[in-house]
């Protein structure tokens, strides 16, 4: 008997393993491909898969595409995307119009089954991790009492349990919901088993972390550089996960209170969550014990976190001082040019020019940052035309 020709949808949601699982698919698109299950390649995926430090968001957005005849799944038996927000996308503002979309997809290759996998987390656990990730990423400042006060994400899971089915009646469902709590370690065989493939069918990234959380000493700094520089992920947090994927992060817990209360708050939507999935995957409601934030605490950082917070602050301060320099000489060679219609001396501004433009050269970011270059040669340009212009015309007749 003829399998059904099927759409997975790998759904997310944010925190549950999706950037270690879009690693895999896109590492192992060729072996995918000879199971029968197209994974299309997203516009922003390299050309080379890098070794490590590569983060994934996985090819989810091409299901938005209005003309899906340009993805070229005629000859596959299954096609498989995956985004971290797209059970979110599912149920928001415009899920009418992802729906349609999906809908022609389905039509243009003839797709009879939508498998999703939608994986989920216990509360206090997901709330720590979500709370990484908006100090990481998202510019957050406050502390995890503080973020563990607005954790609501068990609504939105109930809200796409609700909205069931979504694209339609016309088409079979698989709804398969794993709790990543659970299966944290073994990613690859839960995704093997919703894809129906042979165990060890998906080989694993060489590097087994995927965007990972902060240490307590980085957790710290970035919340401060927010406070300070607000969203600013780019100067600290992005290069030490890279730069580090193997350093241990921060086995922190909200206080019980922050915990219960929060857990309270959300018991209806638990509660009937639960009540949709199977009992092994089902929320834990448990107060977990650990070490609580102490933002006045000590904190240590080791020789190569200390190497790498010296390069990125170091690089960040020489790319300001080049472009103060550079600001600096193009001050004085528009004061020498105004100085130089009006018939007044200029020397002392084209000096003043040279020497800032001296000055940035000996700045790192001349090199890797080619409009810096280009913009202290254009300077130097106008600084030796007004020099062989000579002096201005009322100096020379004063001086006759």
């Amino acid at each position: 008997m003829a399998q059904d020709k099927t759409l997975y949808l790998h759904l997310g949601h944010g925190k549950t393993g999706s950037s270690f699982l879009q690693a895999v698919f896109a590492t192992n698109r060729a072996g995918l491909a000879e199971a029968g299950i197209a994974y299309p390649k997203a516009p922003d995926e390299p050309p080379v898969l890098p070794e490590e430090g590569w983060i994934s968001s996985g090819n989810g957005l091409l299901l938005w595409e209005e003309h899906p005849e340009k993805l070229g799944l005629h000859e596959t038996r299954a096609a498989l995307f995956s985004r971290e927000h797209l059970m979110n996308e599912v149920c928001g503002d415009r899920h009418d119009t992802l729906r349609q979309r999906v809908r022609q997809l389905c039509k243009t290759y003839g797709f009879e089954r939508i498998s999703m996998l939608l994986l989920i987390r216990d509360p206090v656990d997901h709330a720590i991790s979500l709370y990484h990730q908006a100090v990481k990423r998202g510019g957050f400042t406050g502390t995890l009492d503080e973020y563990t006060a607005g954790y609501s994400e068990p609504r939105f899971v109930r809200k796409f349990l609700e909205r069931r089915p979504f694209f339609g009646s016309d088409f079979k469902y698989d709804y398969v919901i794993r709790n990543y709590s659970r299966h944290r370690t073994r990613l690859i065989m839960l995704a093997e088993a919703w894809l129906g493939l042979g165990e060890d069918t998906l080989e694993p990234r060489a590097l087994d972390t995927v965007n990972r959380s902060l240490t307590e000493t980085e957790l710290e700094i970035q919340r401060r550089l927010n406070r300070t520089l607000g969203k600013s992920n780019e100067m600290f947090a992005d290069l030490v996960c890279t730069k580090m994927p193997h350093l241990k992060s921060a086995d922190l817990v909200p206080s019980p209170e922050a915990q219960q209360q929060m857990l309270g708050r959300l018991k209806p939507e638990i509660d009937l969550v639960n009540a949709s999935i199977v009992p092994g995957e089902r929320y834990a409601g448990d107060i977990v014990e650990g070490p609580m934030q102490d933002t006045q605490a000590r904190l240590g950082l080791d020789g190569d976190q200390v190497d790498l917070l010296a390069r990125v602050l170091g690089t960040e301060v020489d790319h300001l001082r080049a472009g103060l320099l550079l600001q600096r000489c193009e001050a004085r060679v528009l004061a020498a040019e105004l100085l130089h219609t009006r018939g007044q001396p200029i020397q002392q501004q084209l000096d003043d020019a040279k020497e800032a433009a001296r000055i940035a050269a000996n700045c790192a970011a001349l090199k890797d940052q080619p409009h810096l270059s280009t913009w202290r040669e254009s300077l130097l340009e106008r600084v030796e035309r007004l020099g062989a212009q000579g002096a201005p015309p009322h100096q020379s007749a004063a001086s006759a």
